[in-house]
């Protein structure tokens, strides 16, 4: 499975209502994120839940930080999304994710496809639940822990 059918698979598992109970509701404490945008150089590092659930105003940070950086636009992030991202994080002791794409605005996603990218019509990233992310030389065990979540 290469790293684009990786990424499908998380984001169909986020996004199917068939499977959310297989997701972990939370991940392993702390609920807690280190990332960096690959193409903004911008970084994000803090808790974006606690018992409560999702803090309110570090969810509008990811929304910033998770924006279609063509176009400055920003949408919500599903939470289950980061979650499952954390989550697999933590299980494989990768300490930093690099965001590739996260938030696409339509526009965006049809600039992709006209320069060849081939990017889904309908796109999970249109909705803000579906990242791609490089981690490194763990994508390997990324992969094993995600399939075991199923």
């Amino acid at each position: 499975m290469d790293r684009r059918q990786f990424l499908s698979f998380i984001a169909g598992t986020v996004a199917l209502p068939s499977v959310a109970h297989a997701l972990p509701s939370p991940p392993p404490r702390p609920h807690r994120l280190n990332l960096l945008n690959a193409h903004t150089k911008e970084t994000f590092s803090g808790i974006y839940r606690d018992d409560n659930g999702p803090i309110p105003r570090v969810m509008d940070e990811l929304s910033v930080f998770l924006r279609d950086f063509h176009t400055g636009d920003k949408i919500g992030i599903d939470v289950d999304l980061l979650d499952f991202l954390s989550h697999v994080m933590q299980s494989v002791g990768q300490t930093q994710a690099t965001i590739l794409s996260a938030y696409r605005t339509p526009e965006t996603n049809a600039m992709l496809a006209r320069k060849g990218f081939k990017p889904a019509e309908n796109s999970l990233h249109l909705y803000g639940r579906a990242l791609d992310v490089h981690f490194g030389d763990k994508l390997a065990d990324a992969m094993k822990v995600a399939r075991a979540m199923q």
